[in-house]
């Protein structure tokens, strides 16, 4: 998913290689009210705007969630 030249994600679904221990669980949950939250495994998360004075880059983490959310 791309949001013009600002942002870009790239996950896919969690495989049984991205289970550390066997005893997983979602730890934390999303940080916004969403609807159907999946955890996936973020393939390529980054930000490349200049409002936040910063840009970032994370690759190869199990850090997204895929959902439903509107305003």
């Amino acid at each position: 998913m791309k949001a013009g030249n600002l942002v870009e994600v790239n996950t896919r679904c969690l495989g049984s290689h991205d289970h550390l221990c066997g005893n997983e669980e979602t730890f934390y949950p999303p940080l916004t009210s969403v609807e159907h939250a999946i955890p996936a495994f973020t393939e390529r998360a980054s930000f490349k705007g200049s409002g936040l004075n910063l840009t970032w880059e994370a690759t190869g983490q199990r850090s997204a969630f895929v959902a439903s959310f509107s305003r």
